[in-house]
């Protein structure tokens, strides 16, 4: 009696539990789990489960619903892709030395993962520029064809023989923009508006700007967040510089040695004076130079105050209405 009492409840509880309503409590669960999920590779998982308890509903009914079967397949199937390119994307990924050291150096700290970063590498390889103490890296006014990150040495920033900042490797480290979401590359020239000068013997990895501006884009949101990080980071670092400072991602401070004696804030207004008469050379200015001159005032801080601001444009033979 007691072998074929049990195989009565069991019986009983399979029965209850292959109703159809709880193939849909389970489903919204998981869909559930899903929705509180911050790693995608556990919510599509989730939702991929959801799918098939709405799909075993869906065949349960008389007659079964097909056509919610059919989206349900399509569902899946899409999951499925996406899973199978995030598991590919966690898979280990093989780096020489000297990659490894850029990528640590320039790339990881922003969100870069090291499949993006060997993506990268791929459509724009970097190539080695060495030069000796006192030679330029770029001058003011060539064309820009690279951008660098700086491995070895010092360098510095300079506006028409004037020093700016300096720049050192790590945070901050790159020398020329690294991203600009809308950058022109057809109806505008883009010419270095500083030199770089090595203040020791430098060593840096240089990019095509063109090519690797490209290949961020291909890589979709993901690639563009992380560039967008990479060049606040940027900024943020090289203006830390100025004061003798140098910081982490996360705030920590890099312990430096003795920095020469930051750039005066009047250095800092003269190189916005100078790109404020560059962009109304032409007797109009573009949303896109507008936007680069608040950045920078904005940057500058005190530096560039809302009259000083107005003064250069009096300067110029503008007026803020016409700004």
């Amino acid at each position: 009696m007691g072998r074929w009492h049990w195989h009565g409840v069991w019986q009983r509880a399979w029965t209850a539990a292959a109703q159809p309503s709880n193939l849909v409590h389970i489903g919204n669960g998981m869909a559930v789990c899903a929705m509180g999920s911050s790693d995608m590779l556990h919510l599509r998982s989730c939702l991929v489960f959801s799918n098939i308890c709405n799909i075993g509903y869906s065949l349960m009914q008389r007659p079964p619903l097909l056509t919610p079967v059919a989206w349900g397949c399509f569902f899946i199937a899409g999951h499925g892709v996406q899973i199978v390119r995030l598991l590919r994307e966690r898979q280990p990924v093989e780096l020489s030395t000297e990659d490894a050291e850029l990528f640590d150096k320039a790339f990881k700290a922003w969100g870069f993962s090291p499949r993006q970063f060997l993506r990268l590498l791929e459509a724009a390889p970097p190539s080695e520029v060495v030069k000796d103490k006192d030679e330029y890296l770029v001058r003011q006014g060539d064309d820009i064809e690279k951008i660098h990150y700086l491995m070895e040495g010092r360098l510095a920033v300079e506006l028409d023989g004037v020093v700016l900042n300096e720049i050192r490797p790590g945070p901050g480290g790159w020398a020329g923009e690294f991203w600009g979401p809308n950058y022109d590359w057809v109806d505008r020239k883009h010419k270095w508006r500083v030199s770089f000068r090595c203040l020791d013997r430098c060593i840096t990895a240089g990019f095509t700007k063109r090519t690797l501006h490209e290949a961020i884009l291909v890589q979709g949101l993901p690639g563009e967040l992380a560039a967008g990080r990479m060049q606040i980071y940027d900024l943020r670092s090289k203006l830390h510089v100025q004061r003798g400072e140098q910081y982490t991602p996360t705030g920590l401070p890099i312990p430096q040695e003795a920095a020469a004696p930051a750039a005066p804030m009047h250095h800092l207004a003269l190189f916005y004076q100078s790109l404020l008469k560059k962009c109304v050379a032409d007797g109009r200015i573009s949303a896109e130079d507008q936007s680069l001159l608040d950045e920078h005032r904005r940057l500058f801080g005190s530096a560039v105050s809302e009259e000083q601001h107005q003064l250069f444009l009096v300067e110029l033979g503008w007026t803020a209405e016409d700004y």
